[in-house]
């Protein structure tokens, strides 16, 4: 059966008196992809996810005057996935076991130029390391139970630390600052001194 939107309507009192925009939705047979679309359609809210962590599976339903946090809790309440929300953006990833290890990958770049950074180096605090390879890209395991930071070190650019709290599976692209150290100006002063002929008595 085709999926379809029924019906989106916006209440825009509700939305200065929640602090939230809110909204009313009926979904048929909607994909998960599908319902975030609808939503970024009609609403300002934008999702980011990967596709392949998303669970196939169809959801239908009507949510009315519900808040964004309120229609993803309902969601996912029997589903093993969570949401992250920084005002307007939305992060969608798989619930983990928070004993298990998990992988995060990714690009590293100068942030200013986009230069692919090789060779550096990334570790957590438990030391656990490896190395970018030629094009910047990098791959390491956590282990949550020891690892809490993972540290981004290259030679000339400032370290970056990521906390691992609220990180599952997934790409973490990470963008590199350019130290740069201030030598102070040495102004270096040559005295010579004239030397007297020398003349014999």
């Amino acid at each position: 059966m085709k999926a379809f939107i029924i019906l989106i309507f916006w209440f825009g009192i509700c939305s200065q008196l929640y602090g939230q925009e809110r909204f009313s939705i009926t979904l048929e047979d909607q994909t998960l992809i599908e319902a975030f679309q609808a939503i970024e359609e009609n609403t300002p809210y934008r999702f980011t996810y990967v596709n392949e962590l998303l669970p196939s599976i169809s959801v239908s339903g009507t949510w009315i005057n519900v808040s964004i946090d309120e229609f993803l809790e309902d969601l996912f309440e029997s589903e093993k996935i969570d949401f992250s929300r920084d005002v307007n953006s939305i992060t969608i990833y798989p619930t983990r076991n928070p004993f298990a290890n998990f992988q995060i990958y990714g690009r590293i770049t100068d942030g200013a130029t986009g230069e692919l950074l090789a060779g550096t180096n990334v570790y957590t605090n438990a030391f656990q390391g490896v190395i970018s390879d030629q094009y910047g890209l990098y791959s390491i395991e956590i282990d949550p139970v020891r690892d809490s930071i993972v540290v981004f070190s290259y030679l000339g650019y400032k370290p970056k630390k990521i906390k691992m709290e609220n990180l599952s599976d997934g790409r973490i692209n990470v963008l590199l600052e350019a130290e740069y150290n201030v030598l102070e100006e040495v102004t270096i002063t040559l005295e010579t001194q004239k030397q007297r002929p020398c003349i014999p008595a």
